[in-house]
């Protein structure tokens, strides 16, 4: 990390901890849309950057977990996740993954 990377994620680190409250669990892209756009007005990132950076730093304020996604098997149609307590291995559809986050169940 260079020092001009340093700045805005320690800005968004501080802004998580004072809004953090403010929103639901589930509405974690409302509150990473709030954290960019504060980020694009302070640092003069764009709009890209800001996101990235402030879906980088939410990420990495979750709770540890077991596991990772393999990005090297990963494409644009399916992720694959490695579950490093139990040492598997699982492929979850982009069709999946959209109907966990709009709320639907999954088909199949």
């Amino acid at each position: 990390m260079n020092d001009s990377q340093a700045l805005p994620i320690g800005t968004a680190k501080r802004w998580y901890g004072l809004h953090d409250a403010q929103h639901l669990a589930h509405d974690t892209d409302r509150m990473v849309d709030r954290c960019a756009q504060h980020l694009a007005d302070t640092h003069g990132l764009s709009r890209a950057d800001a996101e990235q950076t402030a879906m980088q730093v939410r990420a990495s304020m979750d709770e540890a977990v077991d596991g990772f996604i393999d990005i090297d098997r990963s494409t644009s149609r399916m992720v694959v996740v490695n579950d490093t307590r139990l040492g598997t291995r699982h492929m979850i559809s982009i069709a999946r993954l959209l109907a966990l986050t709009r709320g639907s169940p999954p088909a199949g």
